[in-house]
């Protein structure tokens, strides 16, 4: 099974929010924080799941990733 890594930036209080909503997904992606400071995390998703991740990140942009006060 070949993975894809995505990096987004998010505001950083949002992460946790971000994980249990990726997480709800049984094997969508794996969440990685890369910078806690800064909002930046890594997602590794299947190859195949692809068409499924991008579709949900645009769908919780507003309520979770992006920088709002």
């Amino acid at each position: 099974m070949k993975f894809q890594d995505t990096y987004i930036r998010i505001n950083p209080k949002k992460i946790a929010l971000l994980k249990f909503i990726i997480e709800g997904y049984d094997g969508l992606a794996q969440v990685t924080t890369i910078d806690r400071h800064a909002g930046l995390v890594l997602l590794a998703a299947p190859e195949a799941r692809m068409n499924e991740l991008f579709p949900l990140l645009e769908n919780i942009a507003d309520m979770c990733c992006r920088d709002q006060p």
